[in-house]
């Protein structure tokens, strides 16, 4: 029996020996809720995940400062929130070719099919960068926090922009938004050092702080202009700059948020109206009043 025990001990022994160091002291680190990666409390410049990780979990990596490069198994298939925000170092991600979820172009995280841009890399040092024709929407914080961006070009496939897609670059001074694009999230390019934006007639929803207040917001079709209407009685000033209106008339001034698809116009959800050229007509509760664009 003491020749059995001794045995195993030293097999033991050996087998702990054979396990890398750095691997050891890696598996440490990771703090794990089952089979999701909750943290990761490291301080490594590379790190991969383990294959038994099925899952990143929001905040994962996020303030991990020295992280240069991380490598995702295939077992991975969901990526929660802000999970590598504050990754102010790193420059690359690596996906396992036999992911089913995620795919990598030039170390920028995308889904499977590259039709979603998840997270480009904070550390990357380029200056300028062309997002595939492939993708279709720019997730949410894909791009923020990339201080070293001063120009992006989105192709004409791109129809959503996300929450805070853009938010804190610091140093984006031009992009320019296709006409595809319908919606661009809360934050979107907050923070950046943009001062004008033109936004085509396709972008039906804007969402809340957008852009930096002091932004020049172009609207291709209304915004800065100023329309004269009159119900025969009254006449009124409507001026529009995206993506506020104000109108007056007899002295009264009333101001709200508008969209505009196409030639239709939305003022606060309630008054309806067509674009034809010079000329808007607006309903409101039965009521029609056509403005003439001065």
């Amino acid at each position: 029996m003491t020749t059995r025990k001794t045995i195993v001990t030293a097999l033991l022994v050996f087998v702990t020996l054979s396990i890398p160091l750095s691997l050891y002291s890696q598996s440490q680190d990771f703090v794990m809720n089952g089979t999701v990666l909750a943290k990761y409390n490291g301080s490594a410049a590379s790190v991969t995940i383990p294959a038994s990780v099925t899952s990143i979990g929001d905040f994962a990596f996020s303030g991990c400062s020295n992280l240069t490069s991380v490598t995702i198994p295939s077992s991975v298939t969901s990526i929660g929130d802000y999970a590598f925000n504050g990754c102010s170092s790193l420059t690359g991600i690596t996906v396992d070719s036999q992911n089913p979820a995620y795919s990598i172009v030039d170390g920028i995280l995308f889904n499977k099919n590259r039709t979603i841009l998840i997270r480009y890399p904070e550390g990357k040092q380029e200056t300028s960068y062309t997002i595939p024709s492939s993708v279709t929407s720019i997730g949410s914080l894909s791009f923020s926090y990339c201080s070293s961006l001063t120009s992006i070009t989105i192709p004409s496939s791109v129809t959503s922009i996300g929450d805070r897609a853009f938010a804190e670059c610091t140093s984006l001074t031009s992009i320019t938004i296709p006409s595809s694009v319908t919606s661009i999230g809360d934050y979107a390019f907050y923070g950046t050092s943009l001062t004008s934006v033109t936004i085509p007639s396709s972008v039906i929803s804007i969402g809340d702080y957008a852009f930096n207040r002091n932004v020049r917001i172009i609207d291709s079709l209304l915004s800065g202009t100023t329309w004269m209407g009159t119900d025969g009685e009254r006449i009124a000033v409507l001026i529009f700059n995206r993506p506020n209106f104000t109108i007056t008339s007899d002295g009264e001034t009333i101001s709200g948020r508008y969209t505009l698809s196409g030639n239709a116009v939305i003022l606060e959800e309630k008054v309806t109206g067509t674009l034809a050229g010079n000329t808007l007509t607006l309903t409101d509760g039965g009521e029609t009043i056509s403005f003439t664009k001065q």
